[in-house]
């Protein structure tokens, strides 16, 4: 199944972060999250090595910035569970939760430059591209929380604001790892920009899913068929991978990525 061997082969390559006894405090946060991290949040470095697979590259050069994504997504969830007070995710205790807010806060912290360290890994061929791509993406995360902030204290908000909110805060990140992959397997711009769109439609499509079935209490000034729009986000991600130029046994293998993930 493609989710097991992807799933081993990031696993393989990290295992957690080692560290020096006398910055315990720091370091062990790190590796309590990682140790507690379900399975289904690794979707974002999955896409991005599945996506590398699909245009001829090699899965190996793409370990070191799937594992730069899926930090800079961690980074993100810890600041959120603080600013959001959330207790538990994944039925284990948030970092907050176990260790304290200022821990946490750390946490986050060093998360984010240890996936700058592993995207230094990246070749100097790709690098530049690579870095664009990223330093975009976090920027996009950060601006997506403050308009999700506001959105929270905001009436009658419009379909719109609401899904750019998403776009920025969470399906930035999987556009990103789809084009990443197609970067560093040297596709073209074409096929770059399909997989990027792919890749957001699909991270707006989880989101309305997993907002619809969570938290959904936003002030809409109208109802909202939310169930409709996560199925024509969905088809329209499957149009634009329909349109690339690859490998159709990898295309498949994404296919049956996504299908996991959509009947979680």
């Amino acid at each position: 199944m493609v989710i097991d061997r992807l799933t081993k082969l990031y696993e393989n390559e990290f295992q957690g972060v080692d560290y020096n006894p006398e910055y315990d405090q720091i370091y062990r946060s790190v590796n309590y999250y990682h140790t507690n991290e379900d399975e289904k949040e690794l979707l974002r470095p999955m896409l991005l090595l599945l996506s590398c697979e699909m245009f001829g590259g090699d899965n190996r050069q793409a370990l070191n910035p799937a594992i730069a994504l899926q930090m800079l997504y961690n980074s993100s969830l810890i600041h959120e569970d603080i600013i959001d007070e959330i207790q538990h995710r994944s039925n284990s205790e948030t970092v907050q939760q176990k260790f304290g807010k200022s821990e946490a806060i750390i946490t986050g912290d060093i998360m984010f430059i240890i996936g700058f360290k592993y995207l230094s890994n990246v070749d100097d061929k790709h690098f530049q591209n690579v870095m664009k791509v990223f330093n975009q993406t976090a920027s996009m995360m950060i601006e997506g929380k403050q308009m999700e902030l506001y959105l929270r204290d905001s009436e009658n908000i419009s379909l719109e604001k609401y899904l750019t909110c998403i776009e920025y805060k969470s399906a930035s990140t999987f556009a990103a790892a789809s084009k990443i992959g197609a970067i560093l397997a040297d596709a073209s711009e074409k096929n770059q920009n399909l997989v990027y769109n792919f890749g957001n439609d699909l991270g707006v499509a989880i989101q309305l899913k997993r907002d619809l079935k969570n938290y959904l209490h936003l002030n809409f000034k109208e109802d909202m068929d939310f169930e409709t729009i996560i199925w024509e986000k969905y088809h329209q991600a499957m149009k634009y991978l329909d349109e690339i130029d690859a490998n159709e046994n990898f295309k498949k293998q994404l296919i049956e990525l996504v299908d996991y993930k959509f009947k979680q």
